[in-house]
């Protein structure tokens, strides 16, 4: 009898040690799979742009971004393209726009901005980037 309890303790222990380890695991995928934003590349529309939502820039920011839509363009062809900046103000050296990569699943909000930087001297844009604020 002794040995019974014994040996169930010790199936109990390690159905512990395999189940535990296995469910958070799972645990840690699915929050994973729900909280990543996912990335979606729409063709970028300057109309849409400039009068949508955040969430419709974070559509289309990929395709700018990868495509070196903005790269040697000049400041006005910039402002022409994605409107007025939303942080900062026209005359610097970069210009920055609220977009917002959400997440697919259960659609929290990721916000980024998309900063279009210039070269001092050449007045064209040298780098386009997401970066956190």
């Amino acid at each position: 009898m002794h040995s019974k309890s014994r040996r169930s303790r010790r199936r109990a222990f390690i159905r512990l040690m395999v189940i535990s380890p296995l469910t958070v695991v799972g645990v840690i995928a699915v929050w994973s799979y729900l909280h990543t934003p996912q990335i979606s590349a729409h063709n970028f529309d300057p109309e849409t742009w400039q009068q949508g939502s955040v969430a419709e820039r974070g559509e289309m920011v990929w395709t700018l971004v990868e495509s070196h839509l903005l790269l040697d363009k000049t400041h006005s062809e910039v402002l022409d393209m994605l409107g007025e900046p939303d942080l900062g103000d026209t005359t610097g050296s970069s210009l920055n726009y609220d977009i917002d990569i959400s997440s697919g699943k259960v659609r929290l909000s990721w916000t980024y901005l998309l900063t279009v930087s210039y070269d001092n001297n050449s007045g064209v844009v040298t780098e386009v980037a997401v970066v956190q604020p």
